[in-house]
């Protein structure tokens, strides 16, 4: 997974996840600020996370900051793949067959990448009961494209993908969970500020129909079953070659024809081993991969307005997005399960039109040469996910003085 940069919150002392080992994860796991109790009542956010606010903000109820009722059943797959980080791993199957994700977490699937063999044995620390916990050892290397064949695998309707570098905590997960089982057409991604920054400016509108953006997987995707197997039924028919199957991550949401739902996130950096996206030469490899699926993308879109039954067959590729999600930013909450979600603006005016699918690489190149590198810093510190990160030295900085601000 490409690190662009991540900010982590001193509240939740990540330090003490960095070099993991088996024998004191479960010790971890509850030094972690968690969410036991699942009913919150709407509220108002302290003055103070909310930086040069303007008279017109006003708050409103969202559909998680209501009192929820758990769902009869877990319905989440949750998959991680392993190749060099199994502390990692293991750290991340802990908390994953943890209680506070009983309601969620159905099954955690653990593709295994490495040569290594896995077995149960590994992950007797966990806690993980073996009903729960479902290995897969594969006799070959599939890179990311594992995790979508996992997903179709799955006896739940939904999926939970996360990189084996990277904690996502049981009460986001939750929001999530939540959160597609209300619109299971969405994928949710999460992004850690300067990730979501870069997809917010990989995102292209074209005359012939594009509508399409970028945004990572690895940080904490959740997904339907149904989206996955569309995916990878389009990915065999375009008759993508290994390389390219490979790195499916590079390729989900451009061909998708829609603009990513992203959040920004509240995850912890685990470190470990050599990551596989580092340098310029892995820069380069992500680029790559991104204008192939979007002259992917232009082919397939150009097809389907000559044959609408192709559509019909393949239905991941979309024909309409709603580009105003494009404005829309959310963040889940740290200290209660709630979701805070705003159209104010966080940067300057930005265009997202383009002639074909491959200009969202330029416009992003283009953005970056010009923007207020203040904006960018105040992006980065000053996120969103500061709003509800549970400390009071934390703030939001958005434009309010500059738009019209129509909620919070």
């Amino acid at each position: 997974m490409p690190k662009i940069g991540c900010n982590i919150l001193t509240l939740l002392v990540s330090a003490l996840f960095v070099q993991s080992t088996n024998t004191d994860h479960l010790s971890r796991l509850k030094s972690w600020p968690v969410v036991e109790d699942s009913t919150y009542p709407s509220r108002l956010f302290l003055p103070n996370f909310l930086y040069g606010g303007a008279a017109n903000i006003s708050h409103v109820p969202l559909d998680l900051n209501r009192p929820i009722t758990a769902p009869r059943r877990p319905g989440v797959t949750a998959v991680v793949l392993n190749w060099s980080r199994l502390d990692n791993v293991v750290l991340i199957a802990s908390m994953l067959c943890g209680e506070l994700l009983q309601d969620t977490v159905a099954e955690v699937f653990i593709w295994n990448n490495s040569p290594q063999e896995l077995s149960y044995k590994t992950f007797a620390s966990t806690g993980c009961p073996k009903a729960k916990l479902r290995l897969y050892n594969s006799s070959r290397n599939l890179y990311f494209y594992a995790r979508f064949l996992a997903c179709t695998q799955a006896r739940t309707p939904f999926c939970f993908f996360q990189d084996d570098d990277y904690l996502v905590l049981p009460q986001i997960i939750r929001i999530l969970g939540y959160r597609i089982d209300e619109s299971p057409q969405t994928v949710f991604h999460l992004l850690p500020a300067l990730e979501h920054l870069s997809s917010r400016l990989r995102t292209v509108t074209t005359p012939t129909g594009i509508h399409t953006g970028f945004a990572w997987l690895g940080y904490g995707t959740m997904v339907s079953q149904t989206k996955v197997l569309d995916f990878v039924s389009l990915l065999r028919f375009l008759g993508l070659p290994q390389d390219e199957l490979q790195m499916a991550d590079n390729y989900f949401t451009i061909l998708g024809n829609q603009v990513p739902e992203i959040w920004f996130d509240h995850g912890i950096e685990l470190g470990g081993g050599v990551p596989f996206t580092a340098g310029q030469e892995g820069h380069e490899r992500n680029q790559r991969h991104i204008k192939k699926a979007c002259t992917y993308l232009d082919r397939l879109v150009s097809i389907m307005q000559d044959n609408s039954q192709l559509m019909e067959v393949h239905p991941f590729v979309k024909a309409t997005t709603n580009i105003a999600e494009w404005f829309i930013n959310r963040t889940p909450c740290l200290a209660s399960l709630c979701l805070l979600e705003t159209n104010v603006h966080l940067l300057g005016d930005q265009h997202h039109r383009g002639q074909v699918a491959a200009d969202l690489v330029t416009i992003e190149e283009e953005y970056s040469r010009v923007v207020d590198p203040s904006a960018v810093f105040n992006y980065s510190h000053y996120s969103l996910s500061r709003a509800v990160d549970g400390s009071p030295a934390t703030e939001f900085r958005g434009l309010f003085r500059k738009f019209n601000v129509t909620y919070v």
